[in-house]
């Protein structure tokens, strides 16, 4: 397992055979951005704007989790996700 969180705009994706994304708001992900990095909302903003749009990261996932919740209920999904994987 690899964790990349630039996996698409490193162009990295060869090297993975599955793609899982987390996801959340706009707004939740500005928000987390600027608390954990200690940037200015504008700087929080350039950075997301430079990567490439969740919606495009979504449809090339083959899991999508959504993180607008708590931190339990994205273990829960990511519990669902990895039993649903190995049932198949």
């Amino acid at each position: 397992m690899l964790v990349v969180p630039l996996l698409f705009e490193a162009g990295m994706t060869d090297l993975v055979t599955e793609i899982w994304v987390v996801r959340c708001s706009q707004e939740q992900q500005l928000q987390r951005l600027i608390q954990r990095n200690h940037l200015n909302r504008e700087q929080a903003q350039a950075r997301i704007n430079s990567q490439l749009s969740i919606e495009e990261k979504v449809a090339h996932a083959d899991v999508v989790l959504d993180n607008s919740s708590t931190l339990e209920v994205l273990l829960k999904q990511v519990d669902v996700a990895l039993k649903t994987k190995s049932l198949h």
